[in-house]
């Protein structure tokens, strides 16, 4: 049913609509598990730090609400295909949902025109946040990023020893939120390479079709 796991999105990696409304239920819930430990709240946005299993969650979704024909379903592929990190990398989505409708406007504009806004501080290491894809319109409230580490800055995320944070750096102040470890550790499988283990749902198939036939 998948294709060969890669870091990159393919067709024939999205279930039939039927196939997926069986196990639906039980992927939510999967992944809001999943995904808590990646999301962090930063002064008035929240990041969600991405990898292919969210990536395939919100395309599944979108397909489901949107009725995605072929050609739909293609452009979904390739607007979120930037969200699937290669090996030493980290995404992320950034929402902004808070503060005002300017303050909010004027970020999202110095963000889409690649300014030094998200950073992540790694030990010693200042990480700056590039814009993985732009924005189709300059004041939209959320934000595709990548972060690119060195095989230092990576080893450093995942020592107990060394600090670890975001940082967002806005007219108002300059904002830095401390990483947990269980959020450092829920990004060491993006940092390896997304190949490593099946995605969620392939487990979830794996337990459907081991249920005997009603």
């Amino acid at each position: 049913m998948f294709a060969s796991y890669r870091p990159s999105l393919d067709p024939a990696d999205i279930l039939p609509r039927r196939l997926y409304e069986r196990i639906r239920r039980r992927y939510t819930e999967a992944m809001i598990a999943f995904k808590q430990p990646r999301r962090v709240a930063l002064g008035d946005t929240t990041l969600v730090f991405e990898c292919r299993e969210t990536v395939l969650f919100l395309i599944h979704e979108l397909a489901r609400a949107e009725n995605l024909s072929d050609e739909g379903l293609a452009r979904a592929l390739d607007e979120y295909v930037c969200l699937v990190p290669e090996p030493g990398q980290l995404t992320a989505t950034l929402f902004i949902d808070g503060g005002t409708a300017a303050w909010g406007a004027s970020l999202a504009q110095r963000i889409g025109s690649g300014d030094d806004v998200v950073a992540l501080r790694v030990g010693p290491h200042r990480v700056r946040a590039r814009v993985a894809a732009p924005a189709a319109d300059p004041a939209c409230p959320v934000h595709y990023l990548a972060f690119t580490l060195s095989a230092g800055q990576r080893a450093l995320l995942l020592d107990r020893n060394e600090e670890g944070a975001l940082e967002l750096v806005e007219p108002h102040g300059r904002h830095l939120q401390r990483l947990s470890w269980r959020t450092r550790t829920a990004l060491r499988q993006d940092l390896r390479g997304p190949w490593v283990r099946p995605p969620i749902m392939a487990t979830l198939l794996g337990h459907e079709a081991a249920q005997p036939a009603a």
